[in-house]
């Protein structure tokens, strides 16, 4: 399952590194469970992706402010992992084996790169990136090891790549497209994300024979798509003269849009299970940030994170219902959570 992306998380605050249980007491939100997830010796926890297991993975920030990946196993040990020569390392994605896909900056000399990595169970990391190409980012891994992402062209625009298992890479972009943004890749090898034209951003649907299919919903400025599961269904947002709404995508084309309920001007589809249900998060018009998660019958929950002050960001959903993400504190500091159904 995908999560947040690399690259769009925020530097917030001191996180501890001990795990606790705290029972749900929302009326929303009734008889959930909560953990805090940050590793031992973190500074800022970002989990990103959970997998049908429970395994958890993500990155955090040290005390020197350098981003590690992590890995959070089913009974609560927590891995810490980076690529060599690593000074960042954010993670996009894990499947059910366990095996890791992610992105990591470096330093060539006075220049700035990056390169993708899949990382096994056992820990062996394997770092690539596009040929001729200085930064190249992973962002999502199905069950079969193919891997999808987005590197920067000899231009500098953004082009989508699909990764084999033996290591051979393809290279793609939409037609007519300024920027390729590939976003999540389902068990069939399908890709689903977004791309650029002039002023407007549209979504995509890309199969393992290269066949590409753009849509956006109707009315929309953007049309932002994040995530597909294994029926084909994708989620993600679009922006409307009202803000930002969600949307689900299904397989035949037929779009359903939806907003989070108490929520006002933006809400997020960020993650969408086999079964349908999605999660993700909006705003209550108070700057405030909700996590949601949308049943396939289209009633949703909203929920926080008991004690939160800095809003609840979901991220991620497992084909369990349990949802992964972070939030904040009055303190200023934030934390990455497991929810449970």
């Amino acid at each position: 399952m995908r999560g947040l992306r690399w690259g769009s998380q925020m530097r917030i605050g001191i996180l501890g590194g001990v795990l606790c249980m705290l029972s749900a007491n929302l009326a929303a939100d009734a008889g959930a469970l909560f953990i805090v997830v940050d590793p031992p010796g973190s500074l800022d926890t970002f989990p990103s992706a959970i997998n049908s297991e429970g395994s958890i993975a993500g990155s955090y920030a040290d005390d020197r402010n350098t981003d590690h990946g992590f890995l959070r196993a089913p009974d609560g040990n927590f891995s810490s992992f980076d690529p060599p020569l690593s000074f960042e390392t954010g993670v996009g994605g894990i499947n059910s084996s366990g095996t890791i896909a992610g992105s990591y900056a470096y330093f060539q000399g006075s220049e700035l790169r990056a390169r993708g990595f899949v990382r096994t169970p056992g820990g062996t990391i394997t770092t690539f990136g596009v040929t001729g190409s200085l930064k190249t980012n992973a962002l999502a891994i199905n069950d079969d090891g193919v891997t999808t992402g987005q590197y920067e062209d000899n231009s500098g625009f953004e082009q989508g790549f699909v990764r084999a298992p033996d290591g051979t890479i393809t290279t793609f972009s939409v037609s007519g497209a300024y920027d390729t943004y590939p976003q999540g890749i389902n068990s069939t090898g399908t890709i689903a994300g977004y791309y650029r034209l002039t002023s407007t951003y549209n979504g995509f649907v890309r199969t393992t024979d290269g066949t590409m299919a753009t849509f956006q919903v109707s009315g929309a400025t953007y049309t932002i798509a994040l995530d597909i599961n294994a029926a084909g269904a994708i989620t993600g947002y679009f922006t409307d003269n009202n803000g930002e709404h969600g949307f689900v995508r299904a397989a035949d084309g037929t779009i359903t849009t939806f907003d989070a309920p108490g929520c006002s001007g933006y809400t997020a589809g960020d993650s969408i299970n086999s079964k349908g249900v999605i999660a993700g998060y909006c705003n209550d018009g108070s700057m405030h940030a909700h996590g949601f998660v949308r049943r396939t019958d289209g009633t949703m929950t909203t929920f926080n994170v008991p004690g939160t002050h800095d809003g609840t960001y979901a991220t991620a959903i497992n084909d369990n219902g349990a949802i992964v993400g972070y939030h904040g504190h009055y303190d200023d500091t934030h934390h990455g959570f497991l929810r449970t159904p």
